[in-house]
C-alpha cells in the first residue's frame, strides 16, 4: 500500500462516520485523479470507491450499486447543494469507462481476473454516479 493510503487510513483509528469516508473520499480522488499509472496499476485501496463501508473491510464486491447510491445519499445530506453537484459530477468523470481507458488505469492489472473485477466496479459507480447526476439536474 502506498503512503498515501497509509496517511489516509489513519483516519480508521477513529470511529468510522459518514463524514470520514466523504473525508477519506475527497482526499484519496483527490491524489488518485493525478496519479499516473505507467509502471503498476493502481492498488484496490488507492481507488477513491464512493461507499460509506471502511476501507479496512471494504473488498470489490462491496463496491455494489446500492453502496455507492448510498453513499451519494449520505453526502448530499451534508454538504450543500453546489459542493455534492461537484462531488457527484467528478465522480461520474473519474470513473467513466472512457477516462479510464485514456488513462490506461488498468493495462497493468495483475491478471485478467482482476481487471475485470476493478472494471465491473468501475462501472458500477460511473453508471450510479451518472444516475445519481441525472436526478440532481431534473430537480
Amino acid at each position: 500500500m502506498s503512503n498515501n493510503c497509509q496517511e489516509l487510513d489513519c483516519l480508521l483509528l477513529r470511529p468510522w462516520t459518514v463524514e470520514l469516508a466523504l473525508e477519506r473520499y475527497a482526499k484519496l480522488a483527490e491524489r488518485f485523479d493525478v496519479a499516473r499509472f505507467i509502471q503498476r496499476a493502481p492498488d484496490f485501496e488507492e481507488i477513491p470507491w464512493p461507499t460509506l463501508v471502511s476501507p479496512d473491510v471494504l473488498q470489490i464486491e462491496g463496491v455494489r450499486w446500492d453502496a455507492v447510491e448510498a453513499f451519494f445519499a449520505a453526502a448530499r445530506s451534508k454538504m450543500s447543494a453546489a459542493a455534492y453537484g461537484k462531488l457527484v459530477k467528478g465522480t461520474m468523470i473519474r470513473f467513466h469507462p472512457d477516462k479510464w481507458a485514456a488513462r490506461n488505469i488498468l493495462l497493468r492489472a495483475r491478471d485478467e481476473d482482476h481487471k475485470k473485477a476493478l472494471t465491473r466496479a468501475a462501472l458500477r459507480v460511473a453508471q450510479e454516479a451518472g444516475a445519481a447526476y441525472e436526478r440532481l439536474t431534473r430537480n
